[in-house]
This record gives structure tokens, sequence and C-alpha cells, in this order.
């Protein structure tokens, strides 16, 4: 005989796929599936009642959301093949102890009253009565959670009076184990405010530490209005917790209450005296940059820069880390890289010493950010992995700190094309980021989604992925959000042939840019800057790259001497296709240079293929000095990255040079990939529509294709192009 225990009958994640969708057919999708299944936590039994009301429900995601312990087949099973046949005492135990999320012995002595509650537990899980076990030593449990559910409510219709003592004896049994963010749920529950307000004046620096702010956000949303008034720490705890989620108009409104009355004195319950004071007085600055950050003003950003940190003495390191975290960020704004990395090694120190979870990942990802600035990806990378690795250690992947390097990592390795990294990091951060990140977290996150998605063919998909990060920015108020947002999607419609959209999505822009920033270019003005990308873009699209020159020229010189090599990048590749537009190839060559030097640093590769044709045809027009070009300000170029950049735009380095009589043919003499593909479908007849519609481009960029497989095959209509190509095998 072979024992099988209750664990080894629960269905795996996998299983229930396979039950719901091949044994049932139900057709459901990979979400539904993982709702249910962590419903059930596999529970056969379960699965099979809800795939019997799934049958004939057209809203199952409206099903599958409030499918629970009240559902009345779950009610019936439970009810007469469970909670009836258990002895009284048993039955009794169950009932009361369903208010606990999770339970040990001494907690439900404490609860339910019963002094033997260790011997019930060890008998329902024998009896494998939906009792799982939450540790090796097997002292903490909780209970299925429909099953839990279902208690709950049975408890409540027969004893409705009795709940709220029950949760107030769990939130004394917390408390006393000094458990206190656990007491403050059961607080809640009993409806015990100004309790509530004790337990979130002490832990809300633990859950802050944590990344739990959503959770402390929702307790102190819970307090009446009047408990909240009476309390300034709570108010301060209140605005950290808004700040954080971007929601900086009601931070700002609890930071003014709170210091109002901190500063007379008041704290509620107590009286402010002596080192309290100077303690409160550090909070209060505290709090009053990390709003200015966290809503992105430019303006208070630089006060945060230019204004003395305040030290009370023996200031906790948690929050003067947080202090120095802001200042990573304030210094990475404006400029200041080197001040910024002295703050981050000084924060996360200190934050490593408070045991402050979020604040050693904020110390990275806002390292990584300056990092990214710069242009150095491989540094990026590896303080984004270290951040990413102190949250996934302590918090979980699928958490709120850990959201924030993921994104940062996401954004790196689409950059360099290893775009299956790029969508593993990217689903661990979106949407964890919409409600709580920094606003770089929701930049990174949303554009490289969109860019992935655009990649694997799917546009409408990429345009509908940027409308959400569009409607936060707008919702928030965060011109810098919607404008790189907006300037991702004028890409994409440049690039799909609608200039008419994206001439209206660069107008929408450059009115957002001008009112909310000062326009100084050598204060860097990052609102201006993506915004007037977008329209130098426009104007390569639709014939004035004259123009797109003059708008790029003071840009590209003000990044080059402000050490922001990332968007130097783009700004003279931006440059190179507008002087190639124009006809200026040497000046265009010379530009690709220097993108590539700037580029070399980061290994930077998509940002090169994903600019347009242009940037392959330059590449081919640079060919006969592969071997000798010296990229300005970084020597002679790594083969490597330059061959990396060359297969990913779709050349190599072999198509440089012809089998001609000397072997000094050009590559101008050679057709790259894509104009081959254009003068494939051109010989099956297809017009310029079509072959735009077949390779997903703009007409016009089928147009410039065909400009230079003329010029190259030295023809000038496209009989003659075909004659040429077929004589050489070109099509072949």
């Amino acid at each position: 005989l072979s024992e099988i225990h209750a664990p080894a009958l629960r269905f795996e994640l996998n299983e229930t796929s396979s039950f719901f969708n091949d044994v049932y057919d139900l057709g459901l999708t990979d979400d539904q599936i993982s709702a249910l299944h962590e419903r059930m936590d596999g529970w056969v039994t379960g699965l099979q009642l809800a795939s019997i009301s799934l049958r004939d429900r057209t809203d199952r995601d409206g099903f599958i959301s409030e499918f629970s312990g009240s559902h009345r087949d779950i009610v019936d099973y439970l009810a007469s093949d469970v909670l009836d046949l258990q002895p009284q005492e048993t039955k009794d135990f169950l009932q009361r102890t369903s208010i606990l999320e999770r339970f040990t012995a001494p907690l439900c002595t404490a609860v339910a009253g019963y002094k033997k509650s260790q011997t019930i537990i060890e008998q329902l899980e024998r009896d494998n009565l939906f009792l799982l076990p939450l540790d090796d030593g097997r002292e903490w449990y909780r209970y299925h959670h429909l099953f839990s559910e279902f208690l709950l409510r049975s408890f409540v219709r027969e004893h409705p009076g009795q709940v709220a003592d029950l949760h107030r004896r769990a939130y004394q049994w917390f408390a006393d184990q000094n458990m206190i963010p656990e007491a403050v749920g059961h607080a809640i529950a009993a409806g015990d405010w100004d309790r509530t307000a004790d337990f979130v004046e002490s832990c809300w620096y633990d859950m802050v530490k944590m990344g739990r702010i959503l959770t402390l956000y929702g307790w102190i949303g819970q307090l009446p209005p009047e408990i909240l008034a009476a309390r300034p720490l709570v108010q301060l705890a209140y605005s950290w917790a808004l700040a954080l989620m971007r929601r900086c108009d009601g931070a700002r409104t609890m930071y003014d209450a709170a210091r109002a009355k901190i500063e007379d004195g008041n704290l509620g319950k107590d009286r402010v005296s002596g080192d309290r004071r100077q303690a409160l007085a550090m909070e209060l600055q505290t709090t009053q940059a990390l709003i200015a950050v966290f809503e992105d003003d430019i303006d208070r950003i630089r006060e945060v820069v230019d204004t003395p940190v305040y030290e009370a003495p023996d200031p906790d390191p948690f929050i003067r880390g947080v202090q120095d975290n802001l200042l990573v960020f304030s210094n990475q704004t404006v400029g200041r890289f080197d001040a910024a990395r002295r703050a981050a090694a000084h924060g996360r120190a200190l934050h490593i010493r408070a045991d402050a979870v979020y604040g050693m990942v904020y110390s990275d990802f806002f390292l990584s950010l300056v990092d990214m600035t710069e242009g150095d990806l491989e540094s990026a990378e590896k303080h984004a992995l270290r951040a990413f690795g102190v949250a996934e250690s302590r918090v979980g992947q699928h958490s709120d700190p850990a959201a924030l390097p993921a994104t940062v990592l996401g954004a790196i390795y689409y950059e360099w094309d290893r775009l299956d990294d790029a969508r593993r990091y990217n689903d661990l951060s979106v949407p964890l980021v919409d409600e709580c990140a920094a606003l770089d977290a929701v930049i990174y996150g949303y554009r490289t989604l969109a860019r992935i998605q655009y990649h694997e063919g799917h546009p409408n998909v990429a345009l509908d992925t940027l409308a959400i990060a569009e409607a936060i920015g707008d919702r928030g108020n965060f011109p810098r959000l919607t404008v790189n947002i907006l300037e991702q999607r004028a890409r994409f419609l440049i690039t799909m042939g609608d200039l008419e959209g994206a001439s209206s999505v660069v107008e929408e822009m450059l009115g957002l840019a001008e009112r909310s920033e000062r326009r100084r270019i050598e204060l860097w003005p990052r609102i201006h800057c993506a915004a007037d990308m977008a329209k130098a873009r426009l104007l390569i699209a639709t014939g004035a790259p004259e123009k797109a020159l003059r708008l790029l020229r003071d840009y590209a010189a003000a990044a080059e001497a402000s050490g922001r090599g990332r968007v130097l990048v783009e700004l003279r590749l931006l440059e190179a296709i507008a002087d190639y537009r124009l006809g200026n190839r040497g000046a265009a060559i010379r530009r690709l240079g220097r993108a590539l030097a700037a580029g070399q640093r980061g290994n930077a590769i998509r940002t090169f293929a994903d600019e347009g044709p242009e940037v392959a045809a330059i590449f081919e027009a640079a060919a006969v000095e592969w071997s000798e070009m010296r990229l300005p300000g970084a020597g002679r170029p790594d083969p490597a990255y330059l061959s990396r950049v060359a297969g990913v735009i779709g050349i190599t380095p072999e198509t440089c040079v012809t089998d001609g009589p000397n072997g000094s043919d050009r590559v101008l003499d050679r057709l790259s990939g894509r104009e081959t593909d254009v003068l494939r479908l051109v010989a099956e007849g297809t017009t310029n529509k079509g072959i735009a519609a077949e390779l997903g481009v703009a007409e016009s960029t089928v147009a410039w294709h065909l400009k230079n497989i003329f010029g190259k095959l030295d023809v000038n209509n496209r009989t003659a192009a075909l004659a040429v190509a077929r004589r050489h095998d070109l099509l072949v």
C-alpha cells in the first residue's frame, strides 16, 4: 500500500489548465485559469464545481472574480460534507479561527479560547481538513481560501455580535508579539480606530522599508476623517504613501496638515519636545523633498539639490538614506552625475544598516538611471540586477520593489537585442508600476513593452499599450511621462506611414512642452528635447531634413558637453539621417561615426536598428572605410560591436566588398537585404502601396528604397532595375 497525502491530490497550475481546457473544453484564458487556481488552491472538487458553473456563463471574468466561499454549490458541499460532520468543539474552533489569515496554536488559543489548540490543529491536519502548513516546522498554517470564507460567513450568520471581539483578541496577541503590521488589519476589522492609528504610527517606517506602500495606503484610507485629522504622524505616513504612489497633490495636502501640527508641538496624544522635535524636522524636510521628486517638478528638484540636508542628532539611518536617494535622482536630473554616484553609495550603506529593502532597491534603481543617462548600459545592468536580487530575495520578484529595476533591465536587454530577456523582465514590471513607482519606471516599462510588441509585428497592440501610459501621465499631470510616450507613438506612426497622425501627435507634444517647461538648453530641458526629437523625425520624413539639422544641433552639442551619452546616440544618428537625405554622404558618414562612438560605450544596438532604413544605407555608404573607420573620441571601433549593429540592421561586413575585378567595388554596388526584398516584390508586379503593406513600412520608405536601388544599379526606372538585377543574379 502507498500512502497519498492531501498535497499530492491538489492540482498544479498546468493540471488546472488541462482540466478546464482539455477535459471540459472551456477555452479559458491563462489569466482566468491562474485566478481560479489561486482561489481553489488546487482543490479538485472546487475546480469541478467551478467548471459546471462556467459552462453557460457569458461573463466569465465577473464570475471568477466573485467566486468565493459563499457560492451556493460550495456552501452546500462544505456544509453537508464537511462542517456538519465535525464535533461541535472542532466546528466552533474552525469558525472562530476563520478570521485569521494565518495562525499558530498560541494565537488560536488567544482568539478561540481553546487551550488544546495545538491538538486540534494536528487533528485537522490528519483529517486533511483544508489546512495548509506555511513552514517546514508546521508552526504556522492557513485555511484553504474558499473554506475560510465559508467558515467566516457561517460564523457571522450564527454569531453576528462576536466577530469584532475575536478581532480584538487577535490584534492584542499580535501586538504583544510585536507583530504590529498583522495587528493593524484586525484593529480595522474590529472598528477600533484609535488603536489602528496607534499601530500605524508605530509601524509605518517598517512598511515603507519593505515597500508595502499600497498596504499602508489602504490602512490609512480606511480611517475616519476625524481620526486622521487628529493624528499628524499618521498624516505624515499618509503623505509618504501618497507621494510614493505619485499622488502628489494629496501628499502635499497631508504634509501641510502634519507640518502645521508638528511645528505647533502637537502630535495628537503627545507634545513634541527635545530631540524628537529635531528628528521630526528632519522627517518634514525629507517628506518635502520626496514629494518634489515624485511629482517630477524640475524647479523643486533643483531646490532639493541646493538645500543643505538637515540632520538631527543621531539621525535615523533610514530617513538619512532616503535623503541620499532623493539626492541621487535630483543630481542626475540636473546633470551632476558624480554627486549622484556619491549619494547613491552613501544612501545604500545607510539602508543596509537600517535593513530597508525598498531603500536599497531605490538606491541602485536611481543609480541605474544615472548610468542610463550617461550611456553606460553595462553599469546600469549591474546596478539594476543588484537591486532586483535584493528585492527578489526579500519580498519576491512579483513585488513593487522588484518592478523598479525590472523596468531598467527590460530596456537594457531590448537595446542589446536580447528580446526574450527584455520580455521576461518587462512582464515582471508592467503593470505593477502603474500605481507605485518612480516616473522613470513607468516610462521605461511601457515604452519597452510597446517596442517589443511593435517588433513582434503587433503595431496596434503597441499603440494601445502606449495609450495606457498616456492615460497615467494625463491623470497624474506628468508632462514628462506623457511627452516621452507620445514621442514613441510619433515614431511608430511615422514608420507606419501615418504622417498626418504623427504630425498631430508632435503638435500635442510641442504644446505640452511649452506649457510645462522653460526651454533652456544649458539646463537640459527634458520635455522639450523629447518633443523636438519627434519633430525632427517628422521633418526628415516630410522632406525637410535641413530644418531637422538646425533643430538638433544645439541639443547634440549640449548632450555631448554634459555627458548625456544615451540621448547623444539618437541625436547624432538623426543628424546622420538628415544629412543623408540632403545628399551630404560624407557628413552622414561622419555623424554615423559619432553616433557609433557614443553607442559603443553601452553596446547600443536597437537604437540603430529601429531608426529606419537610412541607417543601413549610411552603413553601406561607409563600408569602403569599414576596416579603417576611426570613431571620434573612441579610437578604432570594436569590430565585434560594429558587426552586431550591422547584423541587426540587416547588413554584414561581407557585403561591404564586391567581387569586382580589383576587389575594390563599393557597397553602393550591392543591395541590402531590405532593398532585395523590395526588388523581389517589384519583380512580382507589386505596387509601392502593396510593398509598404507587405513589409510594414510607409510608402515614402518604399520610395526611398527604390531611389537607392536605382542609384546602386545605375538605372532610372523599375524595368531597367529588374533587368540589371536579373543579369547579376541579385534576385536569387
